[in-house]
């Protein structure tokens, strides 16, 4: 839950496990802030483009983001094959309301709970590369910015 590592298992119709299966997918959780960010700093969860198509809230605003605790700001993405797409965006509204629904009866209105689903779908390229020789050609492909000066970045390049 820190962001450190991903799931990956399979996504069923709601009460029906073992069966109806919708598709495997990978969790990824965005990673936890480990101080409060600059108020110019980009952050992951809020500068991707969100696509609702008109369904449901839109984006929070930045000056929303701001105002909101970033402690308490998650993010969890959820990736799966395009052509499963319609079917997990809709089992996952299905889940959410219900589950805000539960958290309001326990609860009450005592705090408020804030769920945001945004469509991502065309904003992404996925390669999935295996092999032996898999982290020599990413290598190659890849060539990481010597300027950057970030700690967590120096950590994991070393030039």
């Amino acid at each position: 839950m820190t962001g450190s590592r991903t799931l990956d298992t399979h996504l069923y119709k709601l009460g029906s496990y073992p069966y109806d299966l919708i598709a495997p997918v990978t969790i990824m959780w965005s990673p936890l802030p480990t101080a409060v960010p600059e108020q110019n700093a980009p952050v992951l969860s809020q500068s991707a483009p969100a696509h609702n198509k008109g369904k449901g809230k839109e984006p929070m605003s930045t000056a929303q983001r701001k105002q909101a605790d970033p402690a308490r700001i998650r993010s969890v993405w959820v990736c799966f094959h395009p052509s499963v797409h319609l079917e997990v965006l809709d089992m996952l509204k299905l889940v959410a309301s219900q589950t805000l629904a539960t958290h309001k009866a326990q609860h009450g209105d005592i705090e408020e709970l804030k769920l945001e689903l945004a469509d991502l779908r065309g904003h992404f390229n996925v390669f999935e590369i295996m092999g032996p020789k898999s982290s020599q050609i990413i290598k190659g492909a890849l060539s990481p910015v010597a300027s950057d000066t970030r700690k967590d970045f120096l950590q994991v390049c070393h030039f």
